[in-house]
């Protein structure tokens, strides 16, 4: 019988839209995919650079801002295989769409 053990990999991504209330955020992951979060950090901007295991899915992650020097909580709600499908759930869960 073979075990099949979950693994974390984890990645740089980048902001690409933050609700105007910053409390929805979404990442751009290499190859175009996408991944949407709520964000308790009011100090994050567009353009920012984030280091976590973003394959999670509807579960809390701890995420690296790339100069701070501690990792903070994010509820990371889905991830897309594209990056306009992740923008449309962001700004419909935002109420901005």
């Amino acid at each position: 019988m073979a075990v099949w053990e979950s693994r974390s990999v984890k990645s740089w991504a980048t902001i690409v839209w933050m609700s105007k209330n910053a409390h929805w955020a979404v990442v751009e992951l290499d190859g175009g995919a996408g991944s949407v979060f709520e964000n308790e950090e009011s100090e994050l901007e567009v353009g920012e650079q984030l280091f976590a295991d973003w394959t999670v899915y509807g579960g809390w992650e701890q995420v690296y801002h790339k100069s701070a020097s501690f990792p903070f909580d994010v509820h990371i709600h889905s991830r897309f295989p594209s990056l306009q499908g992740v923008l449309n759930a962001a700004k419909k869960w935002a109420g901005e769409d």
